[in-house]
């Protein structure tokens, strides 16, 4: 019975092509607009987490407070004893140093660290090497570019072994790092320059109140760990008493991981929501061209009833045909929003998540819809009177 009334409704829709395509449209749209945006939503995520996994995606850092301790070079050490931690890193920065070769010059943003610290970030030498550990000891002036210092310079060539000036002295380039982007607020990582710490501490005059800890963790599992460990050393070696404040902050990406999350998943709702809107619009359509279909057809279900046709043959008849609008409707609303999330993901250059689960889900919707907003014209099909219907011209 379901397979003959499917057959039927395919023979119908199919005389009415242009009707029919068009009628889906409200359905392909909205399909396709929730895909896109589940996928977008989805993305942007990914995207996000990135940005703020910019210092690893188990790091932390501490940081002194007003008045509090320094933290020394001796730290490093001591916290690598500890086997929840897999890099350790104390890092002295300053921003807006001038950097020249030849006669180019750029404002950049100096790091004074050692590997670790690129290591957490899981930074690579697109060219050249990293430090070495007499490089380091010694305080060389050994420098590595970011992307974009290496480019505003060098252009794309490699410029290893290159002399730069910064702050009006020699530092031989020994590398040039893989590009990463920019933060949350449009900052250039790639705006910088790394050297070791001794020689940004006296060579460079870098104040070692400056100076940061970055660490990471093995893994996710040991992360709550590391950081009470951390809280913990920092706690002992600083001599605070239970009840004294610390005298440093420990900042995770947990917290603005968390918000990150929240404000994803609001935004993600809101965005199906939206398009949601133009799914109940196509299913309003659909309900007004069955409502057509079934005036157009009052003396066909007139004599299908009179042959012995019942009611729920008749419902079944609409239903279907509903169903199948709704459900063609909804594969082309999905292959185009799938197309269209791909094209969008690739222009933003976001990863494509493609998700099985929101595919279901739509067309799903789709097929609810169908049935949704089906039942009404297939209902009043099915309470026609036989005689009254077959008098209709």
């Amino acid at each position: 019975m379901i397979l003959d009334s499917v057959a039927s409704s395919y023979k119908v829709l199919r005389a009415n092509r242009a009707r029919s395509i068009l009628t889906s449209c409200g359905i392909i749209i909205g399909i396709a607009s929730v895909i896109m945006m589940i996928g977008l939503a989805s993305s942007a995520q990914v995207a996000v987490k990135n940005k703020i996994f910019s210092y690893g995606k188990n790091g932390m850092s501490v940081v002194p407070r007003l008045g509090g301790k320094l933290l020394t070079k001796r730290d490093v050490p001591e916290l690598k004893k500890y086997r929840q931690f897999r890099y350790v890193s104390r890092v002295l920065a300053q921003k807006d140093i001038l950097v020249k070769y030849r006669n180019k010059s750029q404002i950049t943003r100096i790091y004074g660290t050692d590997n670790d610290f690129l290591f957490l970030q899981g930074r690579k030498p697109l060219f050249g090497r990293m430090f070495t550990d007499d490089e380091l000891v010694r305080g060389d002036k050994a420098v590595i570019l970011g992307d974009s210092v290496r480019i505003k310079f060098f252009g794309f060539s490699d410029p290893t072994g290159k002399i730069i000036f910064i702050s009006n002295q020699p530092f031989r380039v020994i590398a040039s790092l893989y590009r990463k982007g920019t933060s949350l607020t449009g900052e250039d990582f790639d705006n910088i320059c790394v050297v070791p710490a001794k020689t940004s501490e006296y060579n460079l005059g870098f104040s070692p109140y400056s100076a940061v800890i970055y660490a990471s963790a093995i893994d996710e599992k040991t992360f709550g760990e590391a950081v009470t460990l951390a809280d913990s050393y920092f706690r002992g070696i600083h001599s605070l008493n239970a009840e004294d404040p610390s005298d440093f902050d420990i900042e995770t990406n947990s917290k603005n991981l968390e918000i990150a999350d929240n404000i994803s998943r609001t935004l993600t709702y809101l965005l199906i929501a939206i398009a949601s809107i133009s799914l109940i619009v196509g299913g309003i359509g659909i309900m007004n061209i069955m409502l057509v279909s079934v005036n157009e057809r009052t003396r066909e279900i007139g004599i299908r009833m009179s042959i012995g046709a019942k009611k729920r043959d008749i419902l079944t008849q609409f239903l279907t045909e509903s169903v199948i609008l709704c459900s063609f409707g909804g594969i082309l609303g999905i292959l185009f929003g799938l197309t269209g999330y791909f094209f969008i993901a690739f222009y933003l250059n976001w990863a494509f998540v493609f998700s099985p689960l929101s595919i279901i889900i739509s067309f799903s919707f789709a097929f609810a819809v169908g049935i949704f907003f089906g039942f009404y014209p297939a209902k009043k099909a099915s309470d026609l009177n036989p005689i009254e219907a077959l008098r209709m011209e």
